[in-house]
């Protein structure tokens, strides 16, 4: 070593001392010793408990979630919270109404198409209102149920208020086809139908009351009063039989019925064709003023008149016209008389 490098040297060696630095670098070593071994420790038991925490992820993680993890890095992921959705409630309840409230919004196609099949049936010309028609809906009164009061023809003039009164009595059908039937009832109302469903009045009653064809009009009123005075209906089949009246009513067949005319004094008037219209309360006018079956005879055979009542009767009997003298005028040839003719010419002969 030349001289000029050892002085630089020992220059440095003033500077630097390579003793301490050696012992300096020796004390660091050993620390750092301690810190790894003390380190290593720490390690293992976290990576102790990342397994255990692993473990328990993947035991409580949904299939999903599992699969998942087995595609994803092992890098720490930060978790998006989603929060929770209310459930939606559910739509209130809508209050109970009454039925008048409900009505208010019935439907209005089905309304319509109720309305229009209804405007076919004839029972509801005379149901021209709306409000009526609406009645009918509301109710619910069935169409073939309207349909089958139409096709009985009993009723002539049914309103709404009629038709409702009788589908709530709950007449059947078949009892007013029946009715309707027996052809004897000119007007029936709702009330009359009614009152003879409600009082049990035989559907065989009327039919054979209708057979005897013997009612000019009868009402469902009528015929519930000769039903309740047990008016037999072969009583009237007889009256019928002769053909004499004309324009028999409920209140005139009672009226015979009541009385105590009897029914050979009813032939006798009938006998002869001499009337051209007779009623029950000419026929109980002629049998309370006595008048003899025979003088009535004479003057049917004499066939003078062009048409008789049993006021013309009662008159000529009355003024004293013998029954010969209807003779008399049917051997001259003398007919188509009034019994005013026949008054008149009875004067003028005998003031001859």
């Amino acid at each position: 070593m030349s001289n000029k490098e050892r002085q630089r040297f020992q220059g440095t060696e003033e500077e630097f001392d390579l003793d301490e630095y050696l012992e300096e670098q020796s004390e660091t070593g050993q620390s750092e010793i301690k810190e790894s071994k003390s380190g290593g420790a720490g390690s293992r038991r976290t990576g102790l408990l990342l397994i255990l925490a692993a473990f328990i992820a993947i035991y409580f993680m949904n299939p999903v979630e599992q699969f998942r993890g087995f595609f994803t890095e092992s890098d720490p992921v930060e978790q998006v919270v989603i929060p929770l959705v209310p459930p939606v409630a559910e739509a209130p309840t809508p209050p109970s109404v009454d039925e008048a409230t409900f009505q208010s919004f019935e439907n209005t196609g089905a309304l319509i198409d109720y309305i229009a099949a209804l405007k076919t049936f004839d029972i509801t010309d005379d149901i021209s209102s709306v409000a009526g028609l609406q009645s009918l809906y509301r109710e619910q009164v069935p169409l073939d149920y309207i349909q089958g009061l139409e096709e009985s023809d009993l009723f002539d003039d049914l309103s709404a208020a009629g038709l409702l009164s009788i589908y709530r009595q709950q007449i059947p059908l078949e009892y007013i086809t029946a009715l309707g039937n027996a052809d004897i009832f000119d007007d029936m109302s709702a009330a009359g139908i009614v009152a003879l469903y409600n009082q049990n009045v035989p559907v065989e009653y009327i039919q054979i009351l209708g057979q005897t064809d013997i009612f000019d009009e009868m009402s469902g009123n009528g015929m519930l009063a000769l039903y309740n005075e047990q008016v037999p209906a072969e009583y009237i089949r007889q009256l019928a039989s002769y053909d004499l009246f004309d324009e028999m009513t409920a209140n005139g067949m009672l009226a015979l019925y009541r009385s105590d005319i009897p029914m050979e004094f009813i032939a006798g008037l009938a006998a002869d064709d001499l009337f051209d219209e007779m009623n029950a309360s000419g026929a109980l006018a002629l049998y309370n003023q006595e008048i003899p079956l025979d003088y009535v005879k004479a003057m049917g055979e004499a066939d003078i008149f062009d048409e008789m009542s049993y006021q013309g009767v009662l008159a000529l009997y009355n003024r004293g016209v013998p029954a010969s003298f209807y003779n008399d005028l049917s051997v001259r040839g003398i007919d188509d008389l009034t019994f005013r003719d026949v008054i008149s010419l009875y004067d003028s002969n005998n003031n001859r």
